[in-house]
């Protein structure tokens, strides 16, 4: 399996791109093939070396879509035919997304073929607070590609994801934030931290 992690951008870390970032990293540990997709351009400061430290830390390949920040709507049908073209050239299997803008461009960008489009629901939606053009899409794609399918990180988003769509329950599944294996054998060290404070 050959999986396309689709992401705006990886060189300034919040959560959703840490989620991302440690999913690809995840899977290729796994010996799932993971690479990674950000939809802006390779010459932004700073991606350079964020490039560089993801190939090192074991990502197979980084690629880009060369969107400028904050693209305007004509831009998402050049971005979903180079999406295609990508999928098509790498052979992946999965594109996986958490983020309104690379859910809207991968789910058109997958309707009509064998690749599955897994997107992550992080959040409650509302049809006051989302209003945008971004989110009318989003919601469009949802309904036009029923080939999508979705995870939300509790019972509640599930269900808000499920109404404010309008998608099949039978397409979204629940999966909890969960915590790094690593924190459990953390040993605080007392001192160090009251010498940092």
């Amino acid at each position: 399996m050959k999986v396309l992690i689709f992401m705006t951008q990886f060189y300034q870390l919040g959560g959703a791109e840490r989620l991302a970032v440690e999913l690809a990293e995840k899977l290729n540990e796994r010996g799932i093939h993971a690479d990674i997709l950000s939809m802006y351009a390779e010459d932004l400061p700073g991606v350079a070396e964020a490039k560089e430290a993801l190939l090192h830390k074991g990502i197979p390949a980084v690629h880009f879509l060369g969107m400028r920040i904050h693209p305007s709507i004509a831009k998402i049908g050049p971005a979903v035919l180079k999406l295609r073209w990508l999928i098509n050239q790498q052979g992946y299997d999965v594109v996986e997304t958490s983020l309104v803008s690379p859910s809207v461009i991968a789910s058109v960008a997958t309707w009509g073929t064998r690749v599955r489009h897994v997107a992550g629901i992080h959040q409650v939606f509302s049809g006051d607070n989302d209003s945008s053009k971004r989110h009318m899409f989003l919601r469009l794609s949802a309904r036009l590609n029923r080939q999508n399918r979705y995870y939300a990180i509790s019972d509640y988003v599930a269900d808000d994801w499920i109404r404010y769509s309008r998608t099949s329950a039978r397409h979204i599944r629940r999966i909890y934030n969960s915590i790094s294996d690593d924190c459990f054998g953390a040993i605080p060290d007392r001192g160090g931290v009251r010498g940092e404070l």
